[in-house]
């Protein structure tokens, strides 16, 4: 694809180097029990969690040395013989600078929920989040990934200089706009850094994965869109990345707009705050001649920084499942289709990409992407962890089971070519035991999963092997 000049820019901040020492600082900024955790609606807690926030080195958006800060969350134990995989979580859309899992933001949870079950969690903070200077770099794919890899270089130094031992395993996951970012994360490793990366798997969920189309369709349309103020957040960020989308802000956005919206990014206001700033229909923030040139010139600066930003369309390597909502009133769930259809076209055999149905909006999406993700992660992790009820050593296959979570029937899949006989045994977080079955002697079992309470199940599969997995059901 030909690309102008200032794409090259993008291009070079994509490719982050090993610089040295990239930790700068970490401090225990909280520790729970199990009981505390619980207290936070970590149910199913198996180790305490510490909660370091960590400054590392990285570049910024014109690939200059910055810092930038990230929560990393640690499972409890003084068993020197466990060793841990590495679970990178992308937050969401957030503007004020404090709402960050370094300050211990609602999105600690999944950090919470993965370290308790036997993950090292790194949760970045994004450039210009945080401790970071400057204004965040909104959706911008070059320096998501190079934060997000930046951390996980950092958090790497801190385990070994404090002899904690990780499994060479790596898990990218990330939701909304953290989803763009562990795509973007995954497809910059797997190209540019395979000599230092291995991602395991990775599970975007319910991102803007198709910015130039699907987003621009938010930015161009006439229509109400209920969270308007990321049109602005967009512009403003592209900007300060490409330099070239205006010359004067009030060339891109006619009055009042030019002047009340600019002060709202100076990292102390809200999201809410932004869009109750914009109008119903976001595009009325632009002056008429630029939304016209916007819309008419695909080479324009705007349209071509979005371009730049898609993640989409790539080879991935690695096992990819996208969650998606179909009623997903934010990030439309056609990037997901987008996404899918486009990278099984370039050969992608391990990609799925599943849906929760046409019920859930883009909140209580999250629920659905986050507990899926960690099921497909958890029944492929390997190594010297214990977890929950269920430990995962290399005594123990991994089931697989989709979809998950589920609402209704799953299939559990497993390795058996003989037809050997084989028992299911499904139990609930507690070690009740609520479903058995016998005499099993196919390769997948279809599951019922309706009668059962919302909830972790934990599964296993005896006979010839053991094969063991946990069904999130919803």
């Amino acid at each position: 694809m030909k690309r102008i000049l200032y794409f090259f820019l993008a291009i070079s901040l994509s490719m982050p180097s090993v610089r040295g020492q990239v930790l700068v600082s970490s401090e225990l900024i909280q520790s729970l029990t199990i009981p505390e955790l619980a207290a936070q609606g970590v149910f199913t807690a198996t180790y305490g969690v510490d909660v370091y926030k960590l400054i590392y080195n990285t570049v910024d958006a014109q690939g200059e040395p910055t810092t930038a800060s990230g929560a990393m969350v640690l499972p409890q134990t003084d068993d020197e013989t466990l060793c841990f995989p590495i679970m990178s979580y992308n937050h969401g859309t957030v503007l004020a600078k404090d709402n960050v899992p370094s300050r211990l933001s609602g999105e600690i949870l999944v950090g919470y929920f993965s370290a308790s079950d036997g993950y090292v969690a790194v949760l970045p903070d994004y450039l210009g989040m945080g401790d970071s200077p400057g204004l965040h770099p909104y959706v911008h794919a070059a320096t998501e990934a190079s934060a997000t890899i930046d951390m996980i270089r950092a958090v790497r130094e801190y385990t070994v200089a404090n002899n904690i031992a990780l499994n060479d395993q790596l898990f990218l996951t990330g939701y909304s706009q953290g989803g763009h970012a562990a795509m973007a994360t995954h497809k910059i490793m797997q190209e540019q850094f395979s000599d230092e990366f291995t991602v395991t798997a990775s599970s975007p969920g319910s991102g803007p994965y198709d910015l130039s189309n699907t987003s621009f369709n938010d930015i161009s349309q006439d229509e109400a869109y209920s969270t308007g103020g990321y049109v602005p957040y967009l512009l403003f960020a592209y900007q300060s990345v490409y330099g070239n989308l205006y010359e004067n802000v009030s060339d891109a956005l006619k009055a009042p707009y030019d002047t009340t919206l600019p002060p709202l990014f100076d990292g102390t206001h809200t999201m809410d705050e932004v869009h109750a700033a914009v109008p119903a229909i976001p595009n009325e923030i632009f002056q008429d001649a630029y939304l016209e040139a916007v819309r008419n010139n695909e080479n324009h600066p705007y349209r071509v920084a979005l371009r730049d930003n898609d993640v989409y369309d790539w080879l991935p390597t690695s096992p990819i499942r996208m969650f998606y909502c179909e009623a997903d009133e934010q990030v439309p769930f056609t990037n997901s289709i987008t996404a899918l259809e486009t990278m099984q076209a370039n050969g992608a055999t391990d990609i799925e990409a599943l849906s929760a149905g046409a019920t859930l909006g883009h909140g209580a999406c999250a629920t659905f992407a986050l507990f899926g993700s960690k099921g497909f992660f958890d029944g492929m992790r390997e190594g010297c962890m214990e977890v929950g009820i269920f430990d995962f050593s290399n005594d123990y296959l991994s089931l697989q089971i989709a979809p998950n979570p589920t609402s209704h029937t799953t299939q559990i899949r497993f390795d058996n070519p003989s037809q050997s006989t084989y028992q299911i045994i499904v139990k609930d977080i507690s070690g009740k035991m609520v479903y058995f079955e016998e005499n099993i002697h196919s390769e997948a079992i279809t599951f019922n999963s309706i009668d059962l309470s919302s909830g972790v199940y934990l599964i296993e599969v005896r006979g010839e092997k053991v094969y063991r997995g946990k069904m999130m059901v919803y």
